[in-house]
């Protein structure tokens, strides 16, 4: 996998990972780099091969630097499902939008709430029989093997972030998901 950055501005790079998904389109998390910080922005999928692929990135983007941060965009597996890869190398505090400290902070419970959630729609809907049992099953086995992620800190809309020189500021746009920030960062335009 090539490595290079997808945008730069003096000592600023972002870098695009690409990551494996069980369904073939990749998800990209990115890093974001000077000369004296390392972000990483969303950590891929829970798969192994996802989680394989990006510590092989960072390690060969970071060498033995570390994070200083990792901030998730919002709460979806294929964004935030390699954390607990990321977590041991880098210790790195992790950051999320405000609202979604409780969902990240209790996922696997969240997760198993699904299926009572799912079944009262499939009952108000009718949907019976296997489209019913397709509907409300498998979380059972997603919560199995997801754990809670320990939130640092919280992020508001609108707020300044500041990690050594780099500036990012958060947006909380709901839509693709509730819990959804947008990162600018100025030094890159």
């Amino acid at each position: 996998m090539t490595l290079e950055p997808v945008a730069q501005a003096g000592q600023t790079q972002l870098f695009r990972i690409p990551l494996p998904t069980p369904w073939g389109d990749p998800v990209y998390p990115c890093l974001l780099l000077d000369a004296d910080c390392a972000v990483l922005i969303d950590t891929g999928c829970q798969t192994e091969a996802s989680r394989s692929a990006l510590l092989g990135a960072l390690d060969r983007l970071l060498g033995s630097r570390k994070l200083d941060a990792i901030v998730m965009t919002h709460a979806h597996q294929d964004h935030y499902g390699g954390l607990d890869a990321v977590q041991p190398r880098d210790r790195a505090p992790v950051l999320c939008w405000t609202g979604a400290r409780d969902y990240y902070e209790t996922y696997p419970k969240k997760i198993l709430e699904r299926p009572r959630l799912l079944g009262a729609l499939c009952d108000r809907l009718g949907v019976e029989g296997k489209h019913r049992e397709q509907v409300v099953s498998g979380f059972d086995s997603v919560a199995l093997h997801s754990a809670e992620v320990p939130i640092a800190r919280t992020v508001e809309g609108g707020e300044k972030l500041r990690f050594g020189d780099l500036e990012l500021i958060a947006h909380h746009h709901p839509g693709h998901h509730q819990h959804t920030l947008v990162l600018e960062i100025p030094a890159l335009g």
